[in-house]
């Protein structure tokens, strides 16, 4: 796992091989499952977020090229589809209780939650993660031939980059070639899991 900047300056700050120390476990409590629906089951759930507004889940129905709410009484969730969604594969909750950010194939959209409708921010290919800095700022990992980078995207303005600057890590902490899949963003700190 890999923390790799501070939004102040756009820089990347330092990383870590790991959170967790020798010996260390993360652990957790099983509560319930959801979207076991036998008519129409989920297919490649590659992200999935809460909003507290809303009290429901949000998954990212990868195969099923939608997304999925999930009120916590739902058992088979509300199914989102959209012919201009394909294979969504992260979120972000951009204004709680309203609209979330989806990461598709081709896009980082806004899906509005009251309309039922989404609006295309930026057009982009080669993404893995997505997130929202406090300033409602888009962030993921976009490949390229020379590498990865961390891209920032306006949300004010469709396919206005903020910044960009590539995904380093820091040599002693591993021995392997970066291959960055998802981010979360907590305050001025974006952490990246390689």
């Amino acid at each position: 796992m890999t923390i790799l900047y501070d939004f102040e300056d756009c820089r990347a700050t330092w990383s870590y091989k790991s959170l967790l120390g020798p010996g260390q476990v993360l652990c957790g409590e099983y509560v319930r499952i959801f979207g076991k629906s036998p008519s129409n089951p989920i297919s490649k759930p590659l992200g999935t977020i809460y909003d507290e507004e809303k009290e429901q889940w949000i998954v990212a129905d990868s195969g099923n090229n939608a997304l999925r709410l999930f009120g916590m009484s739902s058992d088979a969730g509300d199914v989102v589809t959209a012919s201009q969604l394909k294979n969504p594969s992260a979120l972000a909750i951009w204004n709680p209780g309203k609209e979330v950010a989806v990461l598709d194939e081709t896009n980082i959209r806004i899906f509005d939650q009251r309309s039922g409708r989404f609006i295309t921010i930026a057009d982009v290919n080669n993404c893995r993660g997505l997130g929202v800095t406090d300033g409602g700022e888009f962030v993921t990992i976009q490949y390229n031939r020379n590498g990865s980078e961390i891209v920032f995207y306006s949300p004010e303005m469709p396919n206005q980059i903020l910044c960009r600057s590539p995904y380093v890590v820091n040599k002693a902490a591993s021995n392997l070639a970066p291959k960055p899949c998802f981010l979360d963003i907590s305050h001025n700190k974006v952490c990246v899991t390689d």
